[in-house]
């Protein structure tokens, strides 16, 4: 099968340009004398300066390269729906690809909500690959990884995701091979990771063997929490299911991701979400609590609703900073642990 062509080759002015790359604007002046020549975009009777990701990697190889690092797999996962996980990791790979870092983006829900905010609609999926085809895809349905990973931009590519998917966990459960029942997820990843910098898996929220490959396939969970009465419960609920699988898998080789919490959802008008905080913040848990606090903000569900991400769709709102901030610090948290193990 042949996929349609879509793209998330993301533009941006001067200003944006420049504070993606960490340097003045002063200095992308003197790149553009230099030879880093941007789009002119029709603005009513005169043009404006636009860039792509094209004109960051143009940069990023000639004047400001990034760090070399080991490549990681994000997992965005809950044992509860409804806490954005889809959102976040929607714009995480979004906002990571544009900085000019290679990124994977993979969609394990049959749902395929992630697969549609990167513009694939649902009249569309039936003629795509997906992790089914890869997997038991059979003849004509067959497809290998590269058949199945579209390319979004220079930088961002995406393994999405169908009905089909849903049906991947039916066949893991009738593996006889334990390397086929808990690591093909794992194989699959490892065959490509060296081609990309971050691997970002959106998966659903529940506990089935196509989510269990991917707390094996990953390096760090990311566990957004409702900051509300019942975020508490749902933290509970996903310390036991790590501690259950480990003893689950406590004879065979498996390495469970280390846990991130992320706070999401927060209103600092309202005294519950101050409340949840507080304990997120004091609590048994709290060293693995990511400084940034995503607050609620409609424009990240309307980003997301129109296939957009919020540093696209309302690049001056709370939620694009917020997104921005977690960002440099989940690229800063992996720098800090390279530079510790060096």
């Amino acid at each position: 099968m042949e996929a349609p062509h879509y793209t998330q080759n993301y533009t941006m002015n001067r200003q944006e340009f420049s504070e993606i790359l960490g340097v003045s604007q002063s200095l992308v002046i003197k790149w553009e004398k230099d030879g880093l020549v941007p789009d002119h975009i029709p603005w009513g009777k005169t043009h404006r300066r636009r860039y792509n990701i094209q004109h960051v990697l143009e940069a990023r190889k000639r004047f400001r390269p990034l760090p070399k690092r080991p490549p990681q797999t994000l997992l965005f996962w809950l044992l509860k729906g409804g806490v954005g996980k889809t959102t976040l990791s929607f714009n995480l790979a979004g906002a990571i690809s544009r900085i000019g870092y290679r990124v994977l983006a993979i969609d394990l829900d049959g749902q395929s909500h992630l697969t549609t905010c990167f513009g694939i609609p649902s009249a569309d999926q039936d003629r795509i690959n997906t992790l089914y085809n890869i997997f038991y895809g059979e003849d004509e349905e067959k497809a290998t990884i590269e058949e199945t990973i579209i390319q979004l931009s220079p930088t961002l590519d995406l393994i999405p995701s169908s009905l089909d998917t849903a049906a991947i966990d039916l066949f893991l459960s009738s593996e006889t091979s334990i390397e086929k029942k808990l690591y093909s997820l794992k194989n699959l990843i490892g065959s490509v990771k060296d081609d990309y910098d971050f691997i970002i898996i959106d998966a659903p929220p529940n506990i089935n063997l196509l989510n269990i490959n991917a707390f094996i396939a990953s390096d760090r969970l990311i566990a957004p929490m409702l900051t509300d009465f019942l975020s508490h419960h749902s933290l509970s609920l996903l310390y036991d299911t790590i501690e259950t699988l480990q003893q689950t898998f406590k004879d065979l080789p498996v390495k469970l991701p280390t846990v991130k919490l992320l706070a999401n959802n927060f209103d600092i008008r309202n005294n519950i979400c101050q409340e949840s905080l507080g304990r997120l913040k004091t609590g048994e848990y709290a060293s693995q609590l990511l400084e940034t606090v995503v607050s609620r903000s409609t424009v990240l569900t309307e980003s997301a609703k129109n296939m957009q991400p919020v540093f696209c769709f309302a690049p001056n709102s709370a939620g694009s900073r917020d997104i921005l901030a977690l960002t440099k610090e989940i690229i800063g948290e992996f720098t800090q642990e390279r530079n510790n193990a060096a």
